[in-house]
């Protein structure tokens, strides 16, 4: 039982830190496409300290009274840290009268755009700003190259039984409802964001790497942090690079990225939905020779 309690005690606090890292997202109020990353991250912080909280209350029982206190402090500072993040980047917006005589009507007009409004827009990936990102979607059976020349987040949505290349240094890659795909990209200079893919095969550099409710799927990475996966099954974790790239070359193209070469965390995959002593089922660590 005191094995089995210090395993717990340790899932427990990798989830801690790992929500801490979520929240300590870099962000830039002028891009639209970070609004949107911040907004998912924010709520993926949510989720995952409501699961830590399930799991804690479960354990009662088996932990010490000191611990239980000394976790429950840590979920009540990262509740109050999400809080903070989330009203820094989404304020709330106040109302203003026009006139004293519609106020004593009871006509009052809000500010334009509620929060909630702005917020629910960007709920949806497909809410990002056109002219922030570099879009393709709703193609099947096609095999194209995507060439990204401004440092933008690139984003492929609705693709079925395609085969895209992305060559230029971008700062995100979003995937979303993609089916029988192959996605190869130059390393990124940020983050890249995975949801409701299946049968697919992804080859990118990047810093942060997440995957949500998708299976099937096989990853060839080069990531400063380890991928995070969430709601997902029979994934497959090999090593970056594409065969065809020499290493001057690829080192070249990793530094541009601000990516260290010699640094390549895709074997330290989380699964968000697995606190178990026993490995996660959802997924493989493949070694490149083997892939």
């Amino acid at each position: 039982m005191e094995g089995e309690v210090s395993v717990l005690l340790q899932g427990l606090d990798a989830a801690l830190s790992d929500v801490r890292r979520t929240l300590e997202f870099e962000y830039d109020e002028k891009a639209d496409v970070d609004r949107v990353v911040a907004l998912q991250m924010l709520n993926e912080a949510m989720e995952r300290i409501s699961e830590v909280e399930s799991s804690l209350n479960a354990a009662r029982l088996y932990l010490p009274s000191y611990e239980i206190r000394r976790l429950v402090e840590a979920v009540a500072s990262l509740e109050k840290l999400e809080k903070k993040r989330r009203d820094e980047i989404f304020p709330k917006q106040k109302f203003r009268f026009r006139n004293l005589d519609k106020v004593a009507s009871g006509k009052v007009e809000a500010v334009k755009g509620s929060q909630e409004t702005t917020i629910s827009r960007r709920t949806r990936v497909e809410a990002l700003a056109r002219d922030k990102s570099v879009r393709f979607e709703n193609r099947a059976g096609e095999t194209f190259e995507v060439v990204n020349k401004g440092r933008d987040a690139v984003v492929l949505l609705g693709l079925a039984r395609c085969t895209v290349r992305v060559r230029g240094l971008g700062s995100s890659l979003f995937l979303s409802d993609l089916e029988d795909c192959i996605i190869e990209t130059d390393p990124m200079s940020g983050s890249a964001h995975l949801t409701r893919c299946n049968n697919c095969v992804v080859e990118t550099a990047c810093h942060q790497f997440r995957v949500h409710e998708s299976a099937n799927c096989r990853f060839f990475l080069h990531v400063s942090s380890g991928p995070i996966i969430e709601r997902c099954s029979q994934l497959q974790f090999s090593s970056y690079p594409p065969a065809n790239q020499g290493d001057s070359e690829l080192a070249d193209l990793l530094n541009r990225a601000l990516l260290t070469p010699s640094e390549n965390r895709w074997r330290e995959v989380k699964d968000f939905n697995w606190l178990k002593i026993q490995p996660s089922p959802n997924f493989a660590l493949i070694q490149p020779d083997q892939s």
